[in-house]
């Protein structure tokens, strides 16, 4: 991750804890690093008690994916439900969906390359950056400049500019396996940010601007009070992570966020599943049980839900409301319905019970 996220850890002094975690002398880490803890939301379900989800996933759409074509729709889901199965399988979840158009490039082309000035300071030390930010070669796409949120340890993060690039991979091509996401945060916004007071000390409740390095700058936020950038780390001066863009004129942070994908082939036993599992429901709900017929009616809009999902994954449905936000409207009208069969099997208990005792 770019940039540089530095801190004045008690005791420890200035440190860049990026990519290094926050030590303090004699005690060692007292916490990860930002990329460690990036690299642990990706790849593994920290929540707790578990969900069963990965804690952070960025899910792309191609609508279809055909990397021979000049362009193509192209769908992104910031905080989509990514399973921890070992085929794991993604749905929308309350992930927020971004259309945009990929623009793809054949192999020998490059879509995508950092510009050094904006990902190393600007002055003083250190003058490299580590790691360091993907370059994006052909075959490969990249998407156009569009506004994306991204979730980051409970920080909402909106970049300007964002775009996606990745490299395909197969041949042909039939997927994506590593890229970056970039995106520019201006300075007003990065003050306004708060950090989560569920963060270890000293970044909880502090502005996100704090803990960026501007050059020894200040800026005033929306709420017109003055926020101070970071530290300089091992006795830098004017330490500059900053950037400016044009267009208007505007001071601020390029974000870069390397990535490695894989393609869910789940969504294909997913949709055989449901319908194997819809299709005994009906015929147990045929013998005539009112049970069964209840279990039909609850079960049903969930995998309905989960089916239209699946095609709308597929490239097989189009985007909308519903492809969308299905599967979360089949699960409550299943609870409701499960809630109404419950009741109406104590009303028929009841009926038993009341029925024996009048002979």
């Amino acid at each position: 991750m770019s940039p540089r996220i530095v801190v004045n850890v008690p005791i420890g002094g200035c440190e860049d804890i990026t990519n290094n975690c926050a030590s303090v002398p004699f005690l060692g880490c007292q916490a990860d690093s930002i990329n460690t803890q990036l690299r642990t939301a990706v790849t593994t379900d920290a929540t707790m008690p578990p969900d069963g989800l990965y804690d952070l996933s960025v899910v792309n759409i191609f609508r279809p994916l055909n990397p021979a074509a000049a362009a193509s729709p192209f769908d992104i889901i910031v905080g989509a439900a990514c399973s921890t199965a070992a085929t794991s399988s993604c749905a929308p979840g309350t992930g927020t969906l971004v259309s945009t158009t990929a623009n793809n490039m054949a192999g020998g082309a490059t879509c995508f390359t950092p510009v050094a000035a904006d990902v190393n300071t600007r002055g003083g030390t250190p003058a490299a950056y580590t790691p360091g930010v993907n370059t994006v070669s052909g075959p490969c796409f990249v998407t156009n400049e569009t506004l994306l949120t991204i979730t980051l340890s409970g920080i909402s993060i909106p970049l300007e500019r964002a775009r996606i690039s990745g490299t395909y991979s197969g041949a042909p091509p039939t997927q994506i396996v590593s890229g970056v996401i970039t995106g520019f945060l201006p300075e007003r916004v990065a003050a306004d940010i708060i950090l989560p007071m569920t963060l270890p000390a000293p970044l909880g409740g502090s502005p996100l601007y704090s803990v960026l390095q501007a050059g020894n700058r200040t800026v005033v936020n929306t709420a017109g009070t003055t926020v101070a950038d970071s530290c300089n780390v091992g006795g830098g001066t004017s330490e500059d992570d900053a950037d400016n863009v044009t267009a208007p004129a505007t001071r601020g942070f390029w974000f870069y966020l390397n990535f490695r994908a894989f393609a869910p082939p789940i969504l294909v036993l997913t949709t055989c599943c449901a319908v194997l599992v819809l299709g005994i429901s009906i015929r147990i709900a045929l013998q005539g049980e009112r049970a069964a017929i209840i279990f039909l009616l609850a079960f049903s809009t969930l995998i309905i839900s989960s089916i239209v999902g699946a095609l709308w994954g597929l490239d097989l449905l189009p985007t909308s409301f519903l492809t969308i936000y299905g599967f979360q409207i089949g699960s409550a009208v299943e609870m409701i319905l499960l809630a109404l069969a419950l009741a109406d099997r104590f009303n028929e208990s009841r009926r038993a019970v009341l029925k024996a005792q009048s002979l």
